[in-house]
């Protein structure tokens, strides 16, 4: 999917692999001419019941 690639060009690798779950909130940093996978996956809000994979 797209934040899946957007992952991997970030990371400069097409042998990392991301399982991102529906509506999951990902954060990329860039600082200091890097970037920085602050969240990945957090679903924090959403009730349990709408989680889903």
């Amino acid at each position: 999917g797209l934040i899946s690639t957007v992952l991997r060009l970030a990371s400069g690798s097409d042998s990392v692999s991301f399982w991102i779950y529906n509506t999951s909130l990902n954060v990329l940093e860039w600082k200091r001419g890097r970037w920085h996978l602050v969240h990945l996956n957090l679903w924090d809000h959403l009730p349990p019941a709408w989680r889903t994979f």
